[in-house]
């Protein structure tokens, strides 16, 4: 049996940040992948660890750690002597904190309203809802910008860099997936426009061995 147990979705920007930070971890291999999408046995096992329902969910020793930027905080008390994913210097760790919660602030809506909330878009407020989802949006992108001469420098590599990055990769694979299902058709008529200066940031990470076994 698996040391621990991954519940993910396999294309999820969530789902892939988890991996990746098992990865750096050295915890990969010897963690069982099972994919909360294809199998409805596993969404079931999902709903029974956590109230949340929602992926990804590590299991751990048994216990269940139920959101991605927790894992990051997670996985370095758990495994001290692992890479850390998140610096203990006090000015990088408010960068990468900073970093992770500002990638969030912009999944987040983005998937709401693709999805838990496009039941609303009959409404008169929707536009309003969404320009004003969408200003956020773009102040945030606008703050990764700036911020992001501060992150992979020397080729470092960490809970920050992954989250960035796996959003970035999330982003920049939604036109291939068209018609997979309605939410992404929904993502992309936000026309949520990614800022070069990322792209061009990412571009060195995608040689990374454990970024192409994704």
């Amino acid at each position: 049996m698996a040391e621990r147990i991954l519940y993910h979705f396999k294309m999820s920007p969530f789902s892939r940040r988890a991996r990746l930070s098992l990865a750096h971890k050295g915890l990969l291999a010897t963690t069982e992948l099972r994919d909360a999408r294809a199998d409805t046995a596993h969404m079931d096992e999902v709903k029974r660890h956590s109230a949340l329902s929602t992926v990804p969910v590590l299991v751990d020793a048994g216990r269940a750690i139920v959101d991605s930027s927790a894992l990051l905080h997670y996985l370095d008390a758990a495994y001290p002597s692992a890479p850390r994913l998140l610096p203990s210097d006090l000015d990088e760790l408010t960068i990468a904190l900073e970093t992770v919660a500002l990638v969030d602030s912009i999944l987040n809506p983005v998937v709401d309203l693709a999805s838990r909330y496009f039941w609303l878009a009959t409404s008169d407020a929707w536009p309003n809802t969404v320009a004003e989802r969408r200003a956020r949006i773009d102040e945030a992108f606008f703050r990764l910008v700036k911020i992001s001469d501060s992150l992979g420098r020397d080729g470092q590599w960490g809970g920050a860099e992954i989250t960035l990055f796996t959003a970035l990769l999330w982003f920049e694979g939604l036109p291939a997936r068209l018609g997979h299902t309605p939410a992404i058709e929904r993502i992309l008529a936000l026309e949520i426009v990614v800022p070069e200066a990322l792209h061009a940031w990412a571009a060195p990470h995608y040689e990374r061995a454990d970024v192409k076994a994704l």
